[in-house]
């Protein structure tokens, strides 16, 4: 399965979930920052801001795990293809580099704020704004590509539906015509029938039933030819 193909199958709520994902990964990035230069103040970390901070790294290691590094398999983005799986992926650096960078960078912080170690300020000056500025441009890059594959996906899937609607429309069409000529045979053989008198009974019965079935046909054909019409309208 190519990338379009695959990123044409997904609905535009799938998306809207991975878009809500990289927007949070978006807001966590300057939280953490935000936090971490509160646990490394004069005053040194306390539990509460700890707290916050260790939820803050959690929560943003969770959501790129939903969005780039499934357990198991291939991650979503990458069974998806398109624009947000390229964005994630090239560049110099990449995104996958500068998150993952950022996220082994805070735990091992975060590791040792809990052990009462306080990183460098040369430390601290690189992530913050530096690492955290990089990851904010990364998801702001990859949300824009997210947005870019959930209008294309919505175009291809109306543009599928379109497709399906004219298939559908022509194959009723066609058994219309079928439909219409059965009746035209039935009524002639019906006639025909009719002329043989006493001969021609059962076999004016038989036609009889066939023009039945050819109209509860043409009906269906008509009835379908019309809800296409109302869903593609």
């Amino acid at each position: 399965m190519d990338g379009n193909t695959a990123a044409g199958e997904i609905d535009a709520a799938q998306f809207g979930r991975w878009i809500n994902l990289a927007g949070r990964q978006r807001m966590l990035s300057q939280r953490i920052g935000l936090n971490l230069l509160i646990a490394i103040g004069e005053a040194g970390p306390d539990a509460s801001t700890l707290e916050t901070l260790d939820a803050a790294v959690g929560q943003f290691v969770e959501a790129h795990q939903t969005l780039f590094a499934a357990r198991s398999g291939p991650s979503p983005l990458a069974i998806a293809g398109g624009q947000a799986a390229s964005a994630y992926e090239q560049g110099q650096p990449s995104a996958r580099n500068v998150i993952d960078a950022f996220i082994a960078e805070m735990t091992q912080i975060l590791s040792g704020l809990k052990r009462g170690q306080r990183p460098g300020a040369e430390q601290v000056r690189g992530l913050v704004p530096g690492r955290c500025n990089d990851v904010l441009a990364a998801m702001n890059r990859i949300t824009l590509a997210l947005e870019q594959d959930m209008a294309a996906a919505t175009e291809a899937r109306a543009r599928q539906a379109s497709e399906r609607a004219t298939r559908i429309s022509a194959a009723a069409r066609d058994i219309d015509g079928a439909a219409r000529f059965s009746r035209m045979i039935a009524l002639n053989a019906k006639i025909a029938a009719v002329r043989a008198g006493s001969v021609g009974v059962e076999f004016a019965a038989l036609t009889e039933e066939l023009k039945s079935i050819a109209d509860r046909i043409q009906a269906s054909s008509s009835c379908i030819i019309f809800d296409v019409g109302q869903s593609a309208a």
